[in-house]
């Protein structure tokens, strides 16, 4: 592991030109290498990928309410007095949200900071591997693949959304091994959006997710490492879950290749692979 850790620096760092080989890459122009360890945390850590933070909170299926009870919207959440609905995202609905994702992280990023900050982008790339990875399971075992690959409250400015992920680890005779994975839940004003509008907008996406969550017979719906705001709504909002605190299964671990600590940012579930 220590010899690959080293070469990881050097073959990851750029596209090869035509007519380079491996051995023509040159060093330093790999920031860091990231890996999810499923043996616990010490076996990496001792070959320089340390542990960083690995926690979910977990929410129970909800089926949703039949029409008569449900009326017209698939998914609400209360902002004071008003009710907000979460509209499903499918698949042409993710570039664009994508691209301002990534641009509002990169100058999250560029703001002067006291420590060092590294993230993966949740680009569109990113979030392709994860749903296609989902069509080629869903198709085998259900003849069908989802549409509804996420949820988005709000106008352009202040929208919030939400993208996931069906993973089928039981099939269908063990259910209790099927997840729904948050991918990534975006902010897109986060200075400027209040806690009672990002408290329902939260409520209406999770309302969705945990209805497709029992539409497609997955266990649980988990969202990764939460920041301490969304956590802090959640608990306020009431809404069913259990945090769990993970101790040897997708341990989210990074070796830095620069100099001193590095804080991870973002660290979801995108960037698992």
């Amino acid at each position: 592991m220590n010899l690959v850790g080293a070469q990881l620096a050097r073959w990851q760092g750029a596209e090869m030109k035509s007519g380079e080989r491996w051995g023509d890459i040159r060093d330093g122009e790999v920031a860091c290498s990231v890996l999810y360890s499923d043996i616990g945390k010490k076996f990496y850590a001792k070959h320089g990928w340390h542990p960083y933070e690995s926690t979910h909170l977990e929410f129970p299926p909800q089926a949703s309410p039949p029409p008569s009870e449900a009326g017209t919207e698939e998914a609400v959440g209360a902002v004071g007095a008003v009710q907000v609905e979460a509209s499903p995202l499918g698949y042409h609905e993710l570039a664009e949200l994508c691209s301002v994702d990534e641009r509002l992280i990169r100058a999250k990023l560029a703001k002067k900071s006291t420590k060092t900050r590294v993230s993966l982008i949740p680009d569109l790339d990113a979030m392709l591997w994860h749903l296609m990875r989902e069509d080629y399971m869903t198709k085998h075992i259900f003849g069908q693949t989802p549409t509804v690959r996420g949820g988005v409250v709000g106008e352009h400015g202040s929208r919030v959304w939400a993208v996931w992920t069906r993973g089928y680890y039981g099939g269908l005779k063990k259910p209790e091994g099927n997840t729904m994975h948050i991918l990534r839940l975006a902010i897109e004003d986060e200075e400027g959006s209040g806690d009672e509008y990002v408290q329902g907008a939260i409520e209406a996406l999770l309302r969705l997710a945990r209805a497709q969550a029992a539409e497609w017979k997955v266990n649980g719906v988990e969202m990764w490492n939460p920041e301490p705001r969304v956590r802090g709504l959640i608990e306020k909002a009431g809404i069913p879950h259990e945090f769990i605190e993970r101790e040897n299964d997708s341990i989210a671990s990074l070796m830095w290749y620069g100099q001193g600590e590095v804080e991870w940012v973002l660290n979801e579930k995108f960037g698992w692979c």
